[in-house]
């Protein structure tokens, strides 16, 4: 209770009410669609296979079955991915060239075209509008939600930014389960209201849009980007509740240069440690997280529960929890990590055999319910924010926005993979196709646990700085490299 009431009085200190404004309308256009997309054609998947299949059959003469059918599905939904990696590769420059909140607006552009062609798809009776209107829309979510975040990140006060990196991954988590409540066949998971379904994710985008045009534009890219002293002053003051922002102002007037992605690679130390925040990406996908996201639905009717819409709901709830409790919670990060890991190889085991013996009794469907629920609360206290943490922990100032460019790369890359292929695998293989899915976490402990639990400084609660929680791999270098890695990391200290 004592912990709860620091934080209440922390954010009555720091958070001013136009900031608050800034961060709920952020991540309402940016993280809240992003997350609507992912879990949009999770319950409704038999209404959009049913309209694929017709479509195809009707322009070619021939209908879709089989593997054929499945892959075609599970491209429908990857598609999307793709659109998203896309924008990721793009956001950087789209930021700094027209401004973080200039930038968000734009993105509502590709939003609504997503919307028109995904809109009349039934009408035209055509799935590749379907699939091109996802493929657009990934182009404009994944545009709103990198920079979206990175506006996020630029208005935060500096002592709850690691508190905001998680509530941006909460307004996903609530997306996913609003798409999800929509998609119950009593609401929008018909197939005369699907297109109603999918068209809605750019309602959020079109509040948000209006509602930055009374936001201002970050400090940091006024200063930096538009070299306008007296624009970043006035911003930081409207975005604290500090009449001094001399503070706030210093760090941005020694922010140090952007490393490119030549120089940290050849970086010998860097190198090492961006291969690592790669394979961390690589297996916090590879995990199979993103089934629960997407499939889950299959999965839960594949156990034979009744009512498997309410299943997945249950699950997606369970993650709004436990993403909203590891906002306050005084952890240490690299506890929760080891206790996460073990909490998703457990769950993961129970899943395959329940799918497997459902057959023999159907009566043991809980079996798989507990499973999943289990597994996302191992991954929403392990893997969430990972990425945005770990990278903090691992990279100055400087190399770190490459550093989790190359990982946020990966984590779509893999992530695409996931959606492709995970049908056609379950029809298949069966059940046992997440045994790939449990080889990738047991990988992760043997190859990582013992840095995260040994070599990972612990980043303690809410109040904790992620910018100076700077931790190179010391360990792993010569002592050349490491007085010049020092250097490296004081002139970034005293930068900040």
């Amino acid at each position: 209770m004592k912990h709860f009431k620091e934080l209440r009085n922390l954010y009555r200190e720091k958070v001013s009410g136009h900031f608050a404004f800034a961060a709920i309308f952020c991540v309402l256009g940016s993280a809240f669609p992003h997350g609507y997309n992912i879990g949009v054609l999770n319950l409704p998947q038999d209404i959009v296979k049913r309209f694929i299949g017709n479509s195809f059959e009707v322009k070619h003469g021939y209908p879709l079955s089989g593997v054929s059918l499945e892959l075609c599905w599970g491209f429908t939904v990857a598609i999307y991915l793709l659109g998203g990696l896309i924008a990721h590769c793009v956001s950087d420059l789209m930021a700094d060239r027209f401004g973080r909140k200039r930038a968000m607006q734009l993105s509502i552009i590709p939003v609504f075209i997503s919307a028109v062609l995904m809109g009349f798809c039934q009408m035209a009776n055509s799935f590749a509008m379907l699939i091109f209107g996802r493929f657009v829309a990934g182009l404009g979510c994944g545009l709103s939600n990198a920079i979206g975040l990175r506006y996020l990140i630029e208005i935060t006060p500096h002592a709850i930014r690691s508190n905001v990196l998680i509530f941006h991954q909460l307004a996903s988590t609530c997306g996913i389960v609003v798409s999800q409540i929509l998609g119950l066949a009593r609401i929008l998971g018909t197939e005369s209201r699907l297109t109603l379904l999918l068209v809605l994710m750019a309602l959020p985008c079109i509040v948000s849009c209006l509602a930055l045009c009374w936001c201002t534009e970050t400090p940091r890219h006024l200063l930096n980007n538009r070299e306008t002293e007296d624009a970043a002053i006035a911003a930081l003051k409207i975005l604290r509740k500090e009449k001094d922002v001399s503070e706030d102002l210093g760090r941005l007037r020694s922010n140090v240069q952007r490393w490119s992605s030549k120089e940290l690679w050849d970086d010998v130390t860097l190198r090492r440690s961006v291969i690592l925040i790669c394979c961390l990406a690589l297996c916090q996908q590879m995990s199979g997280i993103n089934i629960l996201f997407y499939y889950s639905y299959s999965v839960i009717v594949y156990s034979g529960m009744p009512a498997a819409q309410y299943g997945v709901l249950a699950i997606g709830f369970f993650n709004i929890l436990v993403t909203g409790y590891s906002m306050t919670t005084k952890w240490e990060k690299r506890n929760i990590f080891i206790v996460g890991l073990i909490t998703m190889v457990i769950s993961g085991i129970l899943n395959i055999v329940g799918l497997n013996i459902v057959g023999v009794n159907p009566d043991v469907f809980y079996c798989t319910i507990i499973a999943l629920v289990l597994f996302d609360i191992g991954f929403a206290v392990e893997f969430g924010a990972v990425l945005q943490v770990i990278g903090a922990v691992l990279f100055a100032q400087g190399p770190r926005s490459p550093a989790t460019f190359w990982a946020e790369l990966v984590s779509w890359v893999a992530n695409f993979c996931v959606a492709l292929f995970f049908p056609s695998l379950l029809l298949t293989v069966g059940p046992n196709c997440m045994i790939i899915f449990l080889v990738f976490i047991i990988i992760f402990i043997l190859g990582f646990g013992y840095f995260f639990r040994f070599k990972l400084p612990p980043v303690v609660g809410t109040n904790k700085n992620l910018e100076e929680q700077e931790f190179p791999l010391k360990e792993q270098i010569n002592d050349s490299e490491t007085e010049e890695l020092d250097g490296i990391r004081n002139s970034n200290q005293n930068a900040m």
